[in-house]
């Protein structure tokens, strides 16, 4: 029954967070609780509650896909707010110049592609970015990082172990965080 009282914890904060318009995190959460659901319902030999169950999931699966459109109309809109080129090697542009005028006391959430998290400069841009967000951002709930998986052959465990690091900075700041890996992914977005 524990994956059971889990995954209701876990669709019980989807809905507060869908209620509330914190839509990338409402998406992640759906997600989880309906697989851990499904493997409870998978077990459950009584055919009626198993059918009720199986009622509530189709609802959550109905939201969560409502949410992923609603997500993937903000990502086609890509309303172009600003675009700044920087060329290799080029200084000057620090992260409060770049992104501190879109961040306030209304952004809640964060999605950042990043397909290229393998080198240390990388992740020092990524605390840099996240350290203004969190500076900025009163409000910020949850940091979606989706990126390639990346295994270096002198340290298989780095960019695990430095994206770890991260969350857990974030998360001691109340920040939820989800990284999702994507091998498909070439452009940044934030």
């Amino acid at each position: 029954m524990s994956s059971a009282l889990n995954a209701k914890e876990l669709l019980i904060r989807a809905v507060e967070c869908d209620q509330v318009g914190r839509i990338l995190e409402a998406q992640t959460l759906y997600t989880e609780g309906i697989g851990q659901l499904m493997q409870f319902v998978n077990g459950e030999p009584d055919e009626a509650k198993r059918k009720g169950f199986l009622t509530r999931i189709k609802e959550y699966m109905d939201r969560a896909d409502a949410i992923k459109a609603r997500i993937n109309g903000k990502l086609m809109l890509g309303e172009v707010v600003s675009h700044v080129s920087i060329d290799e090697n080029d200084t000057g542009f620090d992260y409060d110049q770049l992104f501190g005028k879109y961040m306030d006391d209304k952004t809640v959430e964060i999605m950042l592609e990043e397909p290229y998290m393998t080198q240390n400069y990388q992740y020092q841009n990524l605390i840099r970015f996240l350290e203004l967000a969190a500076t900025n951002c009163p409000n910020l709930k949850y940091f979606r990082l989706i990126t390639k998986e990346y295994k270096d052959a002198k340290n298989p465990d780095q960019q695990e172990t430095n994206l770890g690091q991260i969350k857990g900075d974030l998360e001691r700041r109340n920040v939820t965080v989800y990284i999702k890996y994507e091998d498909s992914l070439h452009d940044r977005k934030i």
